[in-house]
């Protein structure tokens, strides 16, 4: 074949390729970001190396803004929603965006990370939007200061930010605040710190294959695009046909050797759930550091609300693969490798049993409520007419839906309960 007519086809294809992309892959959620960004007035969401009442923090809610959260279209419940933010980023009505923050308006402050963010459901179904409909808390109301992704130490800070006294401070924990291989950053609290050379370098750096894919990634919608569907099916293939054996907590409790089982064998993120199932004698160092870590934390929070003369609470949240039937199918995420079956659930018996023996009964756990209710829901509906799965937790996101929201408020704040 001629050279010259090959490059010209060459030249050819890969421009229709290009401009395929570009009309089908990169245009549209382009307009979709300039007409939310620019038309709708939407504002970033995430804010770095916030100082909130002279408290620092290295990430939080953005103060004084309109920012909105997709849907999703696979869960009909979960829907584009519009959130608010007041002076110090925490999530208000529509008619208080910009609201400066007033600590004497409040008598509870909700405190966590996405799960109190909420930003999935409207501010009026979210735990706090339902305590200040309801009349037996007009005088004093319920705020939530919460951010995707945050752990006990930005918790800490906001109870330093918030500085109320006399009143109640609700610390809500869940399971990511204490895996060592989950993606939020506790573990850069370590007394063991990154060693910088202040040396300036002329040597060249080298750009290899991966990177400079990784990079396209970031930048272009098409291969973000190719990424995901790369390692889907990747970890698809690696999992296909399999399911994870889990075993009873009486098997559990009586010897450490069946996590040997596990470690090679499972995602990182999955591992550590399967850990804290277990012991504490049987956790590894990593997992023993990492608590360790958080529960400094707790002790600080306490001491820090005696200073305030209030109370504290530590709510656990379990992840919707403890109980049967709920965050379905996104137990299965690739992030979980085989995944929990839906018949099936893994309890973090061992965390919650060691938190217990640490902080006593300023742990409310609520495992066993959540199971109480959701047995309640099955007997009180025909399970056979209406899809009886994802009752308290969205089906992909797995935060708590508004159903789950409502029996946060019901059983943890509801007076006439």
């Amino acid at each position: 074949m001629n050279l010259r007519l090959f490059k010209l086809q060459l030249l050819i294809t890969g421009s229709l390729i290009t401009l395929v992309c570009l009309i089908f892959f990169e245009a549209p959620p382009r307009i979709r970001k300039f007409y939310l960004n620019r038309v709708l007035k939407f504002e970033k969401e995430i804010c770095r190396d916030l100082t909130i009442q002279n408290i620092n923090f290295e990430y939080g809610s953005c103060p004084n803004i309109k920012y909105f959260r997709d849907g999703d279209p696979r869960d009909k419940n979960l829907n584009f929603i519009v959130s608010y933010t007041d002076s110090i980023g925490g999530r208000v009505n529509k008619f208080s965006k910009g609201k400066k923050f007033d600590k004497n308006d409040y008598r509870f402050f909700l405190i966590g990370d996405s799960f109190i963010q909420a930003d999935e459901l409207p501010y009026e179904e979210t735990v706090y939007g339902i305590i200040n409909s309801n009349d037996q808390f007009k005088e004093k109301k319920a705020y939530g200061f919460g951010m995707g992704s945050w752990h006990t130490k930005e918790y800490l800070q906001s109870i330093k930010a918030i500085n109320s006294s006399k009143s109640q401070y609700d610390i809500y924990l869940f399971a990511n605040d204490f895996t060592p291989h989950d993606h939020r950053p506790r573990r850069a609290y370590s007394p063991k710190k990154l060693e910088r050379n202040p040396i300036q370098t002329t040597k060249k750096v080298k750009i290899n294959l991966k990177d400079f894919l990784n990079f396209l990634a970031k930048k272009t919608y098409t291969f973000k695009r190719i990424k995901k569907i790369y390692y889907s099916r990747k970890f698809d293939k690696l999992y296909s046909g399999r399911s994870l054996t889990l075993l009873s907590e009486k098997n559990i409790k009586s010897s450490c050797n069946f996590l040997k089982d596990y470690e090679n064998d499972l995602p990182k993120y999955m591992y550590d759930y399967i850990v804290f199932s277990a012991p504490y004698r049987c956790w590894t160092k990593t997992h023993k550091d990492t608590y360790q870590l958080v529960l400094g934390d707790i002790e600080e929070m306490i001491s820090e609300v005696k200073k305030l003369d209030s109370k504290i609470r530590f709510i656990y949240i379990p992840p919707g693969f403890s109980f049967k039937g709920e965050f379905y199918p996104g137990r299965n995420h690739t992030n979980y490798g085989p995944g929990v079956p839906i018949d099936q659930y893994l309890k973090l018996s061992g965390l919650i049993e060691q938190l217990k023996s640490d902080i006593g009964n300023l742990l409310i756990n609520l495992e066993d409520p959540i199971e109480i209710s959701l047995a309640k829901f099955k007997k009180d509906n025909n399970c056979e007419k209406i899809n009886c799965d994802n009752i308290f937790y969205f089906a992909n996101d797995g935060h708590l839906n508004k159903r789950g929201h409502l029996f946060l408020y019901e059983f943890l704040y509801d007076d006439k309960k």
